[in-house]
């Protein structure tokens, strides 16, 4: 089968590491193109692509009118003639004339969506059931549902030597935007921490990049934490998966989610999860069983989840987090998600 998948940059994010995990394995039996429509690639990431796989690289600038390049990313659909041409950016098709193509496919991957485009694509994957139910209940689109997977055998899991020390390390993993991340609402926790629970002995470490850094930085200075706010940047897959195990709290404060994948690769550190209790992380805490959660924007709410999870034995903590890591290794290793992929895949050519 030739399957072309359709993106518009391949940046550092958690559905771009998951989609070249996707890819990769793909590529195992079948003949994988990747076409990256804009010039915003990660070399680091580009390195971690199987070298069988065509990577066609549209080099359009970002923001960028110029009729050039959607005229030559469409001559690279035409050409590739793929069995499937999968797309992981919903609006996409409106630069695609021919959108009624039927071996075009979408994976939606969050609950914040493009109404006018879902619509053009025949075939829609859904990454969990709250984006599948919003595609239903919402626009009265049916899609199948695919769950999102991580490297499961690639992340290095907490021990029991890896005791926590009297400084509690948190980590927060995603993209710098404060707006879906919520990464203000953690770090004004912090200050009630201090101020109000009289608890001053964590510091908490922020992973990854992005436009709301100098905002957040801000803030830090505001409530004077800079000795308790650091700030470490983009890291790489690997990094993240050798290093993750060494946090003691992974605190997930999103104000909407697709699935949340930093929250899975931290069950299979072990590391214990606080997330905010958006319906696109419900599927990993199962009921608060595998995960702490706090009222999302409630930043009163976090530091008094934070505070708990102090006081939890070494006991609880080692339950919840037994009981995650077995329920996310089960249930959303990627080589699952990407024969997923290749099943309806093979469904979508019959009916072509």
């Amino acid at each position: 089968m030739k399957i072309l998948h359709v993106v518009w940059g391949l940046q550092y994010g958690g559905a771009e590491t998951m989609l070249v995990d996707i890819i990769n394995y793909q590529a195992k039996n079948h003949q994988v193109m990747l076409l990256i429509i804009n010039n915003a690639i990660d070399k680091s990431l580009l390195k971690d692509i199987n070298t069988n796989i065509e990577i066609i690289k549209n080099a359009r600038p970002l923001g960028s009118k110029n009729p050039f390049y959607v005229i030559r990313f469409n001559l690279a659909i035409l050409r590739s003639k793929a069995d499937i041409v999968h797309f992981h950016q919903d609006d996409i098709i409106r630069y695609v004339p021919w959108h009624k193509k039927n071996n075009f496919c979408l994976t939606v991957h969050s609950v914040k969506m493009d109404v006018v485009s879902l619509p053009k694509y025949k075939n829609l994957f859904a990454i969990s059931p709250t984006v599948k139910d919003k595609l239903k209940q919402d626009y009265g689109l049916d899609s199948i549902l695919v769950d999102n997977g991580i490297s499961i055998k690639k992340i290095v899991c907490k021990t029991s030597n890896d005791t926590q020390a009297e400084v509690l390390k948190i980590v927060q993993v995603g993209r710098l935007d404060h707006e879906p991340k919520g990464q203000d609402v953690l770090i004004r926790a912090l200050a009630i921490l201090l101020t109000e629970y009289n608890f001053s002995s964590f510091i908490l470490y922020l992973i990854g990049e992005g436009k709301s850094r100098e905002y957040l930085q801000k803030i830090v200075a505001q409530l004077k934490l800079e000795k308790h706010v650091v700030f470490l940047g983009k890291q790489t897959k690997k990094e993240i998966q050798d290093n993750l195990h060494k946090y003691d709290l992974l605190v997930q404060p999103s104000m909407w989610e697709g699935f949340g994948l930093a929250v899975a690769e931290a069950m299979v550190a072990k590391v214990p999860c606080l997330i905010s209790n958006i319906d696109g992380l419900k599927t990993l805490a199962q009921d608060n069983k595998n995960a702490m959660s706090f009222e999302s924007g409630n930043s009163n709410d976090c530091a008094k989840m934070i505070f708990e999870f102090v006081d939890l034995s070494v006991e609880e903590k080692e339950t919840m987090t037994e009981r995650a890591y077995q329920y996310v290794s089960e249930n959303f290793d990627v080589s699952k998600t990407s024969q997923a992929y290749l099943s309806n895949y093979e469904a979508v050519v019959k009916l072509i």
